[in-house]
């Protein structure tokens, strides 16, 4: 059977996490260098050698702080930002599109074998999407891979076919690993 969905691999979802604590830090590093320097130069005027150094320390903190401000607003919006940047005035993304960052990181825990976060993940998932074709299909590889339930995920996969047309590839797909965990039923039982 032909997977449902397509693993990017673990050093593809590395590099990105990696890229974007770079730009963080950066950014970060920018608001520490700026502030230092400008508390430095603002306690010198003010108070001389020693007004430097206590210049410099608050310098620091604040750049600590706004740097830490700074961190959890981008975070926050950065996501609605990049949409309006990428796509143009208006985002249309749709809430599943949105969702496939966390799929990415699901299949990941599922290819190491972290079966348990992956279905933790999954469920959070099918909470925000619960008729989403793909995330029920890759529950229902979770549930049998990681935990050998066979009538959990059939349930699970019945629930892809009563969702979709007969036409449609997660129906294929949830039909065809039906029947594979069928026929392992009677293969096992005899």
């Amino acid at each position: 059977m032909v997977e449902p969905y397509d693993f990017k691999g673990k050093k593809q979802i590395k590099d990105a996490h990696a890229a974007r604590e770079a730009q963080s830090y950066a950014v970060l590093f920018g608001f520490f260098l700026t502030l230092l320097i400008l508390g430095g130069m603002i306690g010198m005027a003010v108070g001389g050698k020693q007004g430097g150094l206590i210049g410099c320390f608050c310098g620091a903190m604040v750049s600590l702080l706004a740097g830490r401000l700074w961190r959890a607003l981008t975070e926050g919006i950065a996501d609605n930002v990049g949409r309006i940047v990428y796509i143009g005035k208006k985002a249309n993304w749709t809430k599943y599109e949105r969702l496939e960052s966390d799929m990415q990181q699901i299949r990941y825990a599922k290819h190491s074998e972290r079966y348990g976060e992956a279905l933790t993940m999954v469920n959070r998932v099918l909470k925000k999407a619960p008729k989403w074709p793909e995330a029920l299909l890759l529950k229902a590889d979770i549930l049998w891979e990681g935990f050998e339930s066979q009538e959990e995920s059939k349930a699970v996969l019945r629930t892809v076919i009563k969702l979709t047309e007969p036409s449609d590839k997660y129906h294929v797909w949830a039909r065809s690993k039906y029947k594979e965990l069928s026929q392992y039923r009677k293969e096992s039982s005899s």
